[in-house]
């Protein structure tokens, strides 16, 4: 019998494994126990996320964009200089591979989002929640009361009404819809903080509302910040009785103008824009 070199007997060795994990021809990449041959993706974590989301907008980055858009915002905040359309395509992939987070994970993505110091990030987790509000709401109550405080931190970081306003009626407002009897506890306590931010997301809580608003509750947290001499306090009681006066103008003009001692001129000027 002729001999067989060690090196010929390790080739055979090798060729014989590399045919063993090749799957068989015609069973689509599946082992005969039905299971697929090809790796598992583990899902993205949030840290993944900003990482891709990071290297998106950078890639669209534009200087002379990012100065005006932080001049506009009174130089409060920097930015990759991405106008909405530009930031939500190159975003769309990165915001799709975002369903596959749980209510934990998107939490943690959020503050993640809020702690990058480039506006479109923060944007990018207004996006985020709205379109997965669902995932916020949970299951129960306290599902949602957990999401409710995350936003808390969202609304007083970083706090401008860019953000505060898209959180106070997208998310805030779908996450006491979800469970006024509780949460609206909450916005009871929110109108009164020594916060604008909160005091304004409590007034505008409702904006989406339509028919379901709670007009008691309105003219309630209208009346308790009536006094109240800050700009976007004044101007968010007119805007939230404006947005009203669509679904029930009557009761509107009533209130305005049996408070006209009480509400700004603002107020009344902004409620009444459309009488």
């Amino acid at each position: 019998m002729p001999k067989v070199s060690r090196s010929a007997i390790k080739k055979t060795e090798e060729v014989a494994k590399s045919l063993k994990a090749r799957p068989a021809r015609g069973n689509g990449g599946k082992t005969k126990d039905g299971k697929s041959t090809q790796a598992v993706l583990s899902p993205p974590t949030p840290q993944m996320i900003v990482v891709k989301l990071s290297e998106k907008f950078k890639a669209q980055r534009n200087q002379i964009a990012a100065k005006q858009m932080k001049k506009y915002m009174r130089d409060q905040f920097a930015f990759f200089g991405l106008m909405s359309q530009i930031r939500r395509e190159a975003s769309k992939e990165v915001l799709s591979s975002c369903s596959q987070l749980n209510q934990t994970q998107l939490h943690q993505l959020l503050k993640l989002l809020w702690k990058e110091p480039e506006r479109e990030y923060q944007m990018f987790g207004l996006d985020c929640s709205s379109k997965y509000k669902k995932v916020l709401c949970g299951h129960s109550a306290d599902d949602s009361l957990k999401s409710l405080m995350v936003v808390k931190d969202l609304i007083t970081t970083k706090s401008w009404w860019d953000t505060v306003d898209m959180l106070a009626s997208n998310v805030v407002g779908e996450l006491v819809a979800a469970h006024r009897t509780s949460l609206t506890k909450i916005m009871d306590e929110w109108v009164q903080d020594e916060n604008l931010w909160l005091r304004r997301t409590a007034i505008l809580h409702q904006l989406n509302y339509k028919k379901k608003t709670n007009q008691e509750l309105l003219f309630k947290y209208c009346l308790m910040c009536a006094d109240d001499e800050d700009f976007f306090i004044r101007k968010a009681i007119g805007w939230a009785l404006r947005n009203y006066f669509r679904i029930n103008a009557a009761a509107v003009k009533t209130f305005v103008k049996s408070n006209k001692d009480k509400l700004s001129p603002l107020s009344q000027k902004e409620a009444l824009k459309h009488a």
